[in-house]
């Protein structure tokens, strides 16, 4: 994901940024990563294909942290180009383990 600065910095010197993510079927907010002043952009991982989430990036200065700006529609997350079968594998696997520990 990638966003812009803000237009303000509140009187403080911006010194980075902080993402967090949240499901959109849950109402509780976790962080998703965080970047120093010159990066505006970040690569969230921890997702599961299909589910759908909303993000928000709030600015950090030496006064602390600044008000959110908030995706305001849910985005669905895709594996990777190649992880799709990995995830489906160990689905497949868990699901056996699982069975075979409740006969």
């Amino acid at each position: 994901m990638s966003w812009e600065p803000p237009e303000h910095d509140g009187g403080s010197e911006i010194t980075g940024y902080t993402i967090e993510k949240r499901d959109m079927l849950m109402n509780v907010w976790t962080q998703a990563g965080k970047t120093d002043k010159a990066t505006h952009k970040l690569k969230v991982g921890n997702l599961f294909e299909g589910q759908s989430y909303f993000f928000r990036v709030a600015a950090v200065n030496q006064c602390g942290r600044g008000a959110s700006a908030e995706t305001t529609k849910p985005t669905v997350a895709k594996a990777p180009f190649g992880k799709r079968l990995a995830i489906s594998l160990a689905f497949l696997i868990t699901r056996s383990l699982l069975k075979e520990s409740l006969k």
